[in-house]
């Protein structure tokens, strides 16, 4: 029964963090480098993955093996904020399994500058409302 409960929390848990990141199975499976029916065998639970490889799935998840295994309840990635600009200077960039060209991170960065512009647009324009309405009272 524990073998079972094991296999199940693990499939859970590769399912749940490959669906965090919008990645695809074969994506998923080309980062841990194996192949995309061997990956897809884990979460469906036909196969374990060896437990040489769950290092190898915890670094590629950005979390910890104690996760991965059910021993911790909280997914402790590491994940942290960085600046859009340096992940788009990366040379492979994925978005939900696709790697991006350097026109399209080109693209990407001309649509946050035209984002930020009309917030900042937005902003000046609450600011000038507000002191307007402040001349008035």
């Amino acid at each position: 029964m524990k073998n079972k409960q094991f296999a199940e929390e693990l499939v859970n848990r590769l399912k749940e963090l490959r669906l965090k990141r919008d990645w695809t199975i074969k994506y998923t499976a080309e980062k841990i480098d194996i192949g995309a029916s061997m990956y897809s065998g884990y979460e469906s639970q036909l196969r374990l993955p060896p437990m040489e490889l769950l290092p190898k799935i915890a670094e590629v998840f950005d979390t910890t093996t104690d996760y991965l295994l059910g021993s911790s309840k909280k997914d402790e990635t590491t994940l942290f904020s960085t600046d859009i600009d340096w992940i788009l200077s990366q040379e492979h960039i994925n978005y939900k399994g696709v790697e991006l060209t350097y026109k399209d991170k080109e693209n990407v960065k001309v649509l946050l500058e035209m984002l930020l512009e009309n917030r900042m647009e937005t902003i000046n324009d609450v600011s000038c409302r507000l002191e307007a309405n402040q001349q008035y009272d």
